[in-house]
């Protein structure tokens, strides 16, 4: 999904994509280099969406492993919240990627 999506976005219509100032960074002569700065993003997202996995089947595995079948609330308790902030963080950054600024 982090890797088609940035391929097949390519090939949606300009109304169809919903973006900040979408004329300016979809006009012909910025297109390109939206799409690349998009794909740039839609990895970190999914790096740091496949970390949060990789460490919840961590925490399956463990928990299987040692009898008690109860995954570690308390790591629980931090993984998620980290995450959700990462998420907000990353929609910040994101979307003042693209403002466009008076210089531009």
């Amino acid at each position: 999904m982090f890797v088609g999506l940035p391929a097949l976005l390519r090939f949606v219509p300009t109304s169809m994509i919903n973006l900040p100032h979408r004329e300016y960074w979809l006009s012909p002569q910025k297109r390109q280099e939206t799409f690349d700065r998009i794909a740039g993003y839609i990895a970190g997202f999914g790096v740091l969406t496949l970390s949060m996995l990789l460490t919840v089947i961590q925490f399956t595995i463990e928990a299987n492993m040692d009898g008690t079948q109860r995954l570690p609330t308390p790591w629980f308790l931090v993984v998620l919240p980290g995450y959700i902030a990462a998420v907000v963080v990353w929609l910040v950054v994101f979307f003042s990627a693209f403002r466009v600024r008076a210089s531009a």
